[in-house]
């Protein structure tokens, strides 16, 4: 009787620990199911956006800076294509850095494609059945000062004169070095005939041979309507050149 009872006890404890195991494993694969199904989830919202940057006439534009709004430093740069690339969630907001350090943003909303289209002015942009906004006041500031430091500095180009310098940076632009001139190519004829007006540093010149290239910030081209607010003379477009020391 007495070794029967202990074999029964032996059994019972052996059935109790094997339940115990069972319960642990079922458990352990309970808990890898839910944990597996919830980083599935996680990883699911994310998906690759691509995107294109050209200009107006569907050139390519290299090394625009495109990122995710809160999450800046995983910027991207565009590619010699004008092509780029993000991992995004649905409802991220895309944020591109113009040339001239305008802040363009846009809702994805799920989209799986962007295309930003820059204008010659670089001051305003055009997108295919998409909604964008720029951004200014406070944010804009905090935003184009992050960005800018975070940007890879490009190596220093070298310019024989300010006419190099213009037609290098915008080839849609002919310059007559004896003249002084610089016309606008891509436009009607009677504009193409008319050399486009120059503004440096909000005054209106003659002649910009004596500018230093080294001592230039900016090169805007405007062929749109706003050229209207300098007159007559602006009937072949504005060359808006600023300095490094010079206001508007």
């Amino acid at each position: 009787m007495v070794l029967q009872a202990a074999k029964t006890n032996k059994y019972i404890q052996t059935k109790t620990k094997m339940k115990k195991h069972s319960y642990a494993i079922i458990l352990a694969v309970s808990f890898m199911l839910i944990f597996g199904l919830n980083s599935f989830n996680t990883n699911a919202q994310y998906y690759k956006l691509k995107g294109r940057v050209t200009d107006t006439l569907k050139r390519p534009l290299e090394n625009i800076m495109v990122c995710v709004k809160n999450n800046e430093k995983d910027f991207k740069m565009t590619r010699i294509n004008g092509k780029f690339s993000l991992k995004v969630q649905k409802d991220d907001t895309l944020l591109m850095l113009s040339p001239d350090e305008e802040i363009f943003q846009i809702k994805l909303n799920g989209r799986e494609e962007v295309v930003f289209i820059l204008k010659s002015s670089g001051k305003s942009i055009e997108m295919d059945e998409n909604t964008y906004q720029v951004l200014d006041g406070i944010e804009s500031e905090r935003l184009k000062k992050y960005l800018t430091s975070l940007k890879p500095k490009e190596p220093e180009k070298f310019y024989h004169n300010i006419y190099d310098m213009i037609q290098q940076q915008n080839p849609d632009l002919e310059v007559n070095e004896s003249s002084g001139n610089v016309y606008i190519r891509g436009q009607s004829n009677f504009l193409e005939n008319n050399p486009a007006l120059i503004v440096m540093d909000g005054v209106k010149r003659s002649s910009l041979g004596y500018i230093d290239p080294k001592d230039v910030k900016s090169i805007k081209v405007i062929r749109d309507g706003t050229v209207g607010i300098y007159g007559g003379r602006a009937v072949g477009g504005v060359i808006e050149i600023t300095t490094k020391t010079g206001r508007k």
